[in-house]
């Protein structure tokens, strides 16, 4: 009797394996299949980025006014979008103008002075003229500047676009560039 009850566990320990070796070996024919037949990419092969920006080198136009601005005898160590004549022996320039948080954030750079006044102003068409900050010429790290200039975009009177504009004065000279910024509606 003990050795029917043996036989009779023995079939039921196989009958529940069979099955589980079965699954074993249709899952491993399944993965050959597959890796066999679905090659992921080789590391020789580039993906695309998802948006539009060229990650290649940029091309010799893309480098034309840096390269000129190199090669110059002036003394200029930034390009200046918008510059105006000095009529003065020392420059200005607005390096950045950038509206974020509630802020205008300009960053400027003056040459060939180590004193002076920086006046910043705003206009835009039918507004009157705002003076934004008075500072003085600084030494920052290598270079004079006017600052740190911190706007609120609440002191814009209206929304749109504006012309900000930078004037040195040292010593019965000055000297004046400007730019263009967007103050958006609801600052």
């Amino acid at each position: 009797m003990a050795i029917k009850q043996q036989r009779k566990s023995h079939r039921k320990a196989i009958l529940l394996i069979a099955p589980l070796i079965l699954l074993l070996a249709a899952g491993s024919a399944y993965g050959l299949y597959y890796q066999r037949n679905h090659k992921a990419p080789t590391s020789g092969t580039t993906t695309r980025p998802i948006n539009s920006v060229s990650y290649g080198p940029s091309s010799p136009s893309d480098n034309t006014a840096n390269n000129q601005r190199k090669n110059s005898s002036s003394s200029e160590t930034t390009l200046n979008t918008n510059p105006s004549a000095p009529s003065a022996t020392f420059s200005a320039q607005i390096v950045s103008a950038n509206v974020s948080s509630g802020n205008v954030h300009i960053g400027t750079l003056v040459s060939d002075t180590t004193s002076g006044t920086c006046t910043l102003t705003a206009s835009q068409a039918g507004q009157q003229d705002i003076t934004l900050d008075t500072t003085s010429v600084q030494l920052d790290v290598n270079n004079y500047d006017c600052g740190t200039l911190n706007i609120p975009t609440s002191k814009f009177t209206a929304s749109g676009k504006w012309e900000l504009t930078l004037t040195v004065s040292n010593n019965g000279q000055q000297t004046t560039t400007t730019t263009d910024i967007t103050i958006p509606s609801g600052s």
